[in-house]
């Protein structure tokens, strides 16, 4: 219904600063401001159960120790004060923060057993590059977590399975080991690397382009090397991915011997502070030259079935 009444405009301002002399315009701002606050905090607070929610399958954490990772990444992200593109609501959740190497370093280094000893730094750009599936530099909540949860709780067994991988090219460029001389100790050669071999998964030593069907093949046409590295990628990655889901027993690739040393001195440097203890020592120093020597008497046989 229609209210057919009218009131000058000097009345109407009357009224107001008469009846509500006592509201300013920094009161009024101050509880807009208030009040968005609240409104965001509840709205970050809801994403943040959405992300926990939609990443909690995966097995590795609990409830609580989710959100308090999804609200680190979220205040880490504030602090730093780096400008992101908004989040769209018809992506998943774990899609909403993304974090680049600097922060996932950071996780790494206070998180992950592997992220003690003065490699951590290699070993943590490694992962990164391995769980980075769309190549852009950036993980999301669910790559954060698989890696982290890769390297913290998962199975022995498939913790060992990363370090082998995380030891392979293209993940650990040729051109990145360093030279170790030939007629090296087996004891020093021991205290070089980590390594886990299932029953005929693979074989050490070997020189063979064919013995590495993708990983070690090389490809003479420069255009092609890209392309030949995403798929390498793309096959390390999917063979962690398949043992999550109990999907398949993929048997891993070989390893030649110069990966083997890196792989083993990396096991080493992350015991270094362990060490004082004489049979661990040992023990390494034992393992380490035994699964060399293993190494060369399947390239030896190898080579001579050839």
């Amino acid at each position: 219904e229609t209210i057919n009444k009218s009131i000058s405009v000097q009345t109407l301002l009357y009224e107001a600063y008469s009846k509500y002399g006592s509201i300013t315009a920094e009161g009024i701002e101050g509880l807009r401001t208030k009040h968005r606050l609240k409104v965001v905090q509840n709205l970050e607070d809801s994403l943040g159960r959405n992300i926990v929610k939609s990443i909690q399958p995966l097995g590795f954490f609990t409830h609580d120790e989710l959100l308090d990772l999804v609200s680190f990444i979220r205040e880490e992200l504030v602090s730093r004060r780096k400008p992101d593109e908004k989040y769209d609501p018809s992506l998943p959740p774990y899609e909403a923060y993304r974090i680049d190497f600097d922060l996932f370093k950071l996780l790494f280094g206070g998180i992950c057993p592997w992220g003690k000893g003065p490699n951590a730094e290699d070993i943590a750009a490694r992962l990164f590059r391995l769980m980075d599936c769309n190549s852009d530099g950036i993980l999301n909540v669910k790559e954060v977590v698989t890696s982290l949860g890769l390297t913290c709780v998962a199975d022995i067994t498939i913790r060992l399975r990363l370090f082998f991988i995380l030891h392979l090219p293209p993940i650990l460029p040729t051109s990145e080991l360093k030279s170790t001389p030939s007629s090296a100790d087996g004891a020093e050669i021991a205290s070089e690397a980590v390594e886990f071999f299932e029953e005929g998964s693979f074989s050490l030593g070997s020189s063979s382009t064919d013995s590495t069907p993708i990983l070690e093949r090389g490809n003479s046409q420069s255009g092609e090397e890209l392309s030949w590295e995403i798929r390498s990628m793309s096959s390390l990655r999917s063979m962690i991915t398949s043992e999550l889901n109990k999907s398949s027993n993929r048997s891993l690739p070989n390893m030649k011997q110069p990966h083997f040393i890196a792989m083993w001195k990396t096991l080493y440097d992350i015991m270094q502070h362990k060490l004082g203890d004489e049979e661990l020592y040992h023990s390494l120093a034992t393992v380490g030259t035994l699964l060399f020597r293993l190494g060369d008497v399947g390239k030896n046989l190898l080579c001579g079935k050839r």
